[in-house]
């Protein structure tokens, strides 16, 4: 998700009762990454019956939903997908065979609504449901701060959804997060927490219990700088092998010590 203060909300479950019974089974994440999908198709039936659009326009490889009176926005997005989807396809060898759906808000409390954000949550775009949720491009305030321009935040959702498609869902929040800002650092030179300090160094073990509970700007940074270390220290062909045992229901700490050969708690001290 991306928002303001880039806060973390999952939006409401939809298949609560299955991923609970999986979740108490010895192979839990094997049964999550079959029954995701189902999950997240019904996910994004739900938030389409409580948004509202115009006829969708359709494009190279992007379908976009354009809400009312803010048809004029769409034609800017459109040229930001074309310019950077190749490059977050190509970073995840990634290959799509199907529109990405793209919807179009301008107005922060309508896409709050239509993806059960709270009120007192800021967002100003959101991957959910297999689409990109975002603001229009005249929504958001002029002189926003670099990483909240209409290209960073269409990266790093699309970055989400790409991610979440190879995985099927399987992997904790800092990866997904870290790796979404990853891709912004790649395809346009933007470094989140840059300068940032914080007192200590959280355990893998603290990001991936309680991500949404630790300082943001903390969590955050040190989540980008732990895959970027992956990435950057053992290639992206590595890290490509892990999403795929991800999404093949592989336990996120079992699959990191197949492919990396040690224990994903040792990168903790590289996020400094």
């Amino acid at each position: 998700m991306r928002s303001g203060k880039r806060v973390l909300y999952a939006v409401a479950p939809v298949l609560v009762l299955v991923v609970l019974l999986g979740c108490s089974l010895r192979f839990a994440t094997y049964i999550h990454a079959g029954v995701y999908p189902a999950y997240r198709f019904l996910q994004g039936r739900i938030i389409a019956v409580r948004t509202g659009s115009t006829e969708p326009i359709e494009t190279d490889g992007f379908i976009i939903h354009s809400r009312p009176g803010i048809e004029a926005g769409a034609d800017e997005i459109i040229d930001i997908a074309h310019l950077y989807s190749a490059g977050v396809y190509e970073f995840f060898g990634y290959d799509r065979s199907r529109p990405v759906e793209i919807v179009l808000f301008d107005d922060e409390k309508e896409l709050k609504k239509a993806l059960f954000i709270p009120e007192d949550l800021s967002a100003i775009g959101a991957y959910a449901g297999g689409r990109i949720n975002l603001l229009g491009p005249e929504s958001l305030s002029e002189g926003s701060a670099e990483g909240n321009r209409p290209e960073n935040v269409f990266v790093h959702e699309l970055a989400h959804l790409v991610m979440d498609d190879i995985c099927r869902g399987n992997y904790p929040m800092w990866f997904t997060e870290g790796s979404s800002l990853y891709v912004e650092y790649l395809l346009l030179g933007y470094e989140w927490g840059v300068g940032f300090e914080y007192d200590r160094v959280y355990t893998v073990d603290e990001l991936t219990q309680s991500f949404s509970e630790l300082d943001e700007q903390a969590a955050y940074r040190q989540s980008f700088l732990l895959v970027r270390g992956l990435v950057e220290g053992y290639g992206a062909g590595t890290y490509r092998s892990l999403l795929h045992a991800l999404g093949k229901g592989e336990p996120f700490e079992t699959a990191f010590c197949r492919i990396y050969g040690f224990d994903s708690r040792e990168l903790a001290e590289q996020a400094q």
